[in-house]
């Protein structure tokens, strides 16, 4: 089972979480995995929200848990969503994001440190070409086009992929 963090539960947060849960199902048969919304990143409680048990207030819990796969930044903005993804790609999770203002101002830097595997972050020198020797480990998503429900399934993409959209 893979866990999913969500970064920000206002409207969009909530609306992720209430769409992942309304089509788990399909979302499942289509990444081949089961998956569970396991943090919400909020500095606010929700004591009556059905998922209120599942909020953190510190980033660290979620980068932390070898579990988390799936990160969804809906925090808006540039900070610190900007410093969350990219911690979050440094520790091998996967980050979807529609937010246009981060990847407007950030995504060249975040695109980088996507393109650095994990495992060689520290390890290994790039290529000239600066790719590296084994497959991207993190993976960004920039496409906001993209419905919620499939946009957490597991894919590599590139900046070419990026670039034609």
């Amino acid at each position: 089972m893979k866990k999913i963090a969500v970064l920000g539960y206002g409207v969009v947060g909530s609306g992720v979480v209430e769409l992942f849960y309304r089509n788990q199902k399909k979302i499942e048969k289509n990444t081949g995995t089961e998956l569970e919304v396991g943090y919400i990143l909020d500095l606010r409680e929700f004591p009556d929200d059905p998922y209120g048990d599942r909020v953190v207030h510190d980033i660290q819990v979620i980068l932390d848990d070898p579990e988390v796969g799936y990160v969804a930044e809906c925090m808006g903005g540039v900070n610190p969503a900007f410093d969350f993804v990219r911690r979050c790609l440094e520790a091998g999770k996967s980050v979807a994001t529609s937010n246009k203002q981060l990847v407007a101002e950030k995504g060249d830097i975040l695109l980088q440190v996507a393109k650095v595997p994990a495992a060689h972050r520290r390890t290994e020198k790039p290529r000239e070409n600066g790719s590296y020797p084994s497959a991207f480990s993190s993976n960004f998503r920039l496409r906001s086009r993209i419905p919620a429900q499939y946009w957490l399934t597991a894919c590599s993409t590139s900046s070419e992929d990026i670039r034609r959209s």
